[in-house]
């Protein structure tokens, strides 16, 4: 029996490694991208980290913690939440200050701009690649705290797997595949967006696909040579993941404010030129709108499927 299980948790692992990686580099390595399609699939993919957090993350650390022996509390659904939130603040202002400008510099509206941009780009490209994997890593918020909210995925999965209940781990699994795919596409979009250099993208996207396996196996592990349960454990990590990935949407969401004010500024000239440029620009914002609200729509339909 537990050799079954063995292999069954092997047989998910990979197939959950696989599907993340294919799908956080479909958006990078299969897809031709102009500069304004690459906007409307950015904005996309911030759609879906935000429903993701609200609709899917949260309410499942909430679950989880609810069925542990100390119950709901504002203190223990809050701090977690709060620690969260704090540690990423507080590695992005001290550390992760590269990534605004990287951020604040999307593909050329102008000429100027397009200078600049690739200046910006290539400085700080190569400042990540003299510097360690690690670093590269504490610059960009977004990677980081999807790190460690697929880490905290891993727990989850690997607490299912150490339960005797296949319901239990059936659902685990099928719920965080839902959820993988749409975030890890959204990563591999906003890294591309952010102007990082390919070989990063893939260090850091091949990360992501690995930190929800490697933590399952380290988390099954233990459970299997313990009779503890770790209900309330999960579900704080859980909440504590859940602060570091509204961190991270909060990052995603003020970049796209700061990419429509840009696209309001990127075209100038007078007379009818300008006027023109005037509308191009109203129906581009009008746009990268309309396509974040269709990603806000894709984790609710999954977080339905998921209830069902």
């Amino acid at each position: 029996m537990q050799l079954f299980k063995f292999v069954e948790l092997a047989v998910v692992t990979v197939v959950m490694a696989t599907t993340t990686f294919i799908s956080s580099i479909a958006p990078i390595k299969f897809l031709n991208l102009s500069s304004a399609n690459l906007n409307y699939l950015t904005n996309f993919s911030m759609g879906i980290l935000v429903g993701t957090a609200l609709l899917i993350v949260l309410p499942e650390g909430i679950q989880v913690l609810s069925e542990g022996m100390y119950g709901l509390t504002s203190f223990t659904v809050g701090v977690p939440i709060l620690i969260g939130v704090v540690l990423m603040f507080t590695i992005d202002k001290f550390v992760a200050h590269n990534d605004k400008e990287l951020y604040n510099s999307p593909p050329g509206y102008s000429d100027a701009t397009t200078t600049t941009t690739t200046t910006t780009t290539t400085t700080l490209g190569e400042a990540r690649v003299g510097g360690s994997i690690a670093n590269s890593i504490l610059q960009s918020s977004t990677t980081l705290g999807l790190l460690v909210h697929a880490a905290v995925d891993g727990v989850s999965l690997g607490s299912s797997f150490a339960n005797k209940d296949s319901t239990l781990q059936f659902a685990m699994v099928i719920a965080l595949i839902i959820h993988k795919i749409p975030t890890a596409f959204s990563l591999g979009t906003i890294l591309s967006k952010e102007g990082m250099q390919d070989n990063l993208i893939l260090i850091h996207l091949g990360l992501f696909a690995l930190s929800t396996p490697i933590s399952t196996w380290v988390t099954f592990a233990i459970l299997a040579m313990s009779s503890t349960q770790i209900q309330f454990f999960t579900g704080s990590l859980l909440l504590f993941s859940s602060g570091t990935f509204l961190y991270v949407v909060y990052h995603v969401v003020h970049e796209f404010e700061d990419g429509l004010v840009q696209e309001g500024d990127g075209f100038g000239g007078g007379g009818s030129s300008g006027s023109e440029n005037t509308l191009v620009d109203k129906q581009a914002k009008k746009k990268n709108i309309f396509v974040a609200i269709v990603g806000l729509v894709i984790p609710l339909l999954l977080s339905l499927i998921k209830e069902e």
